[in-house]
């Protein structure tokens, strides 16, 4: 629209930029922008039928193609929901939070869960390798785990009773009690690689050995006192 104008002496002059004609123009811009988008609000309503009716076909043939695959929609659906609600309570999705917070020991959690396959396939190979390993040197594992099953089930009654009670509380396992058994037993292990013989008169002069007769000191001192025990009463814990 021109917004000149022509005064009395027949010049062209300008309308202020603020005067109803510019301001005419604006509106008319304005419906005219009004009236196209009203325009495609009526072509996409014009066109919703259709539209819905496409995704309606969609939706129909989605649930008929998992139907023929014997998957029941209505159940999936309904175990869809189940899980939304749990996964929406407060200690679900604070746990969650904790785990996002957490992400290296999340990480680590999952790659040994992804190992542990593995893992159990390593140790079966291994326990494999032990019974034919075992079988080969005539062990019937069937017996030997039989036996340990026994073994194990003998040995916890053991360690309920009065008696085991009464062996941990004597001095059987004091440090100076090992040490002396230890010693017994390095001495017999020398002892029986002497294949020569002692007589009594052999006897006699080893007795004059300052080793034997401390030996045999502590022989008869155990003797000593071991039957003094045997007079004594037997005494179990806890009677």
């Amino acid at each position: 629209m021109d917004t000149s104008s022509i005064n009395g002496s027949g010049l062209p002059i300008s309308l202020p930029k603020n005067s109803s004609t510019d301001k005419l123009e604006r509106l008319e811009a304005r419906l005219e922008r009004i009236e196209a988008m009203l325009a495609k609000q009526a072509e996409l309503l014009e066109q919703a039928p259709h539209i819905a009716a496409t995704v309606g076909n969609i939706a129909d043939s989605t649930v008929q193609n998992l139907q023929a695959k014997g998957i029941d929609v209505d159940e999936r659906a309904r175990a869809g929901l189940r899980v939304l609600e749990r996964a929406s309570d407060p200690e679900i999705l604070s746990a969650i939070e904790d785990l996002l917070e957490h992400p290296k020991e999340v990480k680590t959690a999952i790659n040994m869960m992804r190992q542990a396959p593995g893992t159990v396939a390593m140790a079966a190979n291994v326990f494999d390798g032990w019974m034919t390993g075992a079988m080969e040197e005539g062990i019937d594992p069937t017996v030997a785990v039989h036996n340990t099953v026994e073994s194990l089930h003998k040995l916890v009654l053991l360690m309920q009773s009065d008696e085991y009670s009464a062996l941990m509380s004597s001095g059987v396992f004091d440090p100076e009690t090992l040490q002396v058994i230890g010693r017994v037993g390095d001495a017999m292990q020398h002892a029986k690689h002497s294949k020569g013989q002692t007589g009594l008169l052999g006897a006699m002069r080893a007795a004059s050995d300052p080793k034997v007769q401390r030996a045999l000191h502590f022989a008869i001192e155990l003797a000593k006192h071991f039957g003094e025990s045997l007079d004594e009463p037997t005494k179990l814990p806890g009677k």
